[in-house]
């Protein structure tokens, strides 16, 4: 490891001061487990903390993570974990998938989707942003149908970043920190956006409170309001795959080909449920599968192995012409793109090397509205006994008690 040094240069005493950083976000992808020590190397997919904190017996201080697996390197040995390790290191390891086609040991980048290093995540990181609170209220506030500079005002707003004179004394600067301007400030915008819903106050300070008070003035600032209201309304997130927008509403595939929709549930007492619905081209039910699986994973790597599963049962069938629906964005954009180096790409990787097995296949995206069926069927592994393999009268019968 570098050494600050005896007259270290600015940039490098802050490099130096990153590397604990750096060392917090980095992690071992898991391959073959050869080159990585159960340990002494950060290898457990937890933000906290790579690293296993159970008392160690000295004469295997020295194991690898290869030692932890079966002989054929694709799944965890489960005894021997549960020999080693308390309950929740055990599901953490569980929830690690194991690839053949991920063949070495490497690093990735916990705080990114695709596990490359940003500067940009590791900032968020070193401010504390990472596992932000207030995550789901910043997503409300940048859905709100409303102009981006209103939008960003309250986000300025909530993060107290606005320069008012209070935050200017915070920084250092000569201000009076006692004197109140931000009340006007705050009552303006709660009269202007908070309690309006159909934007009324362009016509109440926007247009009549310009300096430019002529009628020329009034009525192009009007109508600028008025555009950048009507564009807001009218904004809709459109999700594009190779330039096709995602369905709302399921449609037939191609003549000649089955749409397997997919889906996963992740359960708040661990495990995940997967399913998969088959149909073919006239959209009659051809079969259906659903599975249980253990494991505490993420939404995305719940995902890809509702994926994984429902290519291995079609490979089992013998479709060879394929369009794999799902309602996950990320999953989608991956399997038609460049898989990472994160755990959730791992499973893409896989998922990838089987799909090469079939003559034609396609990923596409959905809305939720397009993919219900799998949606439901994944909800419901939790409380199923008899899972697997369906056929059409199973099924019906499933879905009738469902909804009834």
């Amino acid at each position: 490891m570098a050494n600050l040094g005896n007259n270290p240069s600015y940039v490098w005493r802050g490099i130096v001061a990153s590397l604990e950083w750096l060392k917090g976000g980095a992690r071992r992808r898991i391959g073959d487990g050869e080159n990585t020590l159960v340990w002494r190397d950060p290898w457990l997919p937890n933000q906290s903390n790579g690293y296993i904190r159970t008392p160690v017996y000295e004469h295997l201080q020295n194991i690898k993570v290869q030692n932890l697996m079966t002989m054929k390197g694709t799944e965890w040995d489960l005894e021997v974990i549960a020999d080693l390790f308390e309950e929740a290191v055990c599901e953490q390891i569980q929830s690690i998938p194991l690839s053949r086609h991920v063949q070495h040991d490497s690093w990735y980048w916990l705080l990114e989707d695709k596990g490359i290093f940003t500067v940009k995540s590791c900032y968020r990181f070193i401010q504390g942003e990472c596992d932000d609170e207030y995550k789901s209220l910043w997503k409300r506030i940048w859905a709100l149908k409303l102009p981006r500079k209103v939008t960003h005002v309250i986000w300025r707003l909530c993060k107290d970043c606005l320069p008012t004179n209070a935050a200017l004394y915070n920084r250092y600067v000569d201000v009076n920190p006692t004197r109140k301007r931000l009340r006007r400030f705050l009552i303006v915008c709660f009269n202007r956006v908070l309690k309006t819903s159909v934007y009324r106050y362009p016509c109440y300070a926007g247009v009549y409170g310009t300096v430019n008070g002529s009628i020329f003035g009034v009525l192009n600032t009007a109508t600028c309001l008025l555009r950048e209201w009507t564009e807001a309304q009218a904004r809709e997130e459109k999700l594009l795959i190779r330039g096709k927008t995602g369905d709302r509403v399921w449609s037939k595939p191609s003549p000649g080909w089955f749409k397997i929709n997919i889906d996963a549930a992740v359960f708040i007492m661990g495990g995940i449920g997967v399913a998969a619905v088959v149909r073919d081209d006239q959209g009659g039910f051809v079969a259906a599968r659903v599975l249980k699986l253990p494991g505490k994973w993420s939404p995305r790597e719940a995902e890809a192995l509702a994926l994984k599963e429902a290519l291995s049962s079609v490979l089992d069938r013998g479709y060879m012409q394929c369009e794999f629906e799902t309602d996950c964005y990320a999953l989608a954009a991956t399997c038609n793109g460049s898989p990472g180096h994160s755990l959730f790409n791992t499973i893409v990787i896989d998922c990838i090397g089987l799909s090469k097995h079939i003559n034609q296949v396609l990923f596409s995206f959905a809305f939720r509205s397009a993919n219900n069926v799998a949606h439901v069927l994944a909800q419901a592994a939790y409380s199923m006994m008899d899972i697997g393999e369906w056929g059409l009268s199973l099924l019906l019968t499933f879905l009738f008690a469902l909804w009834s």
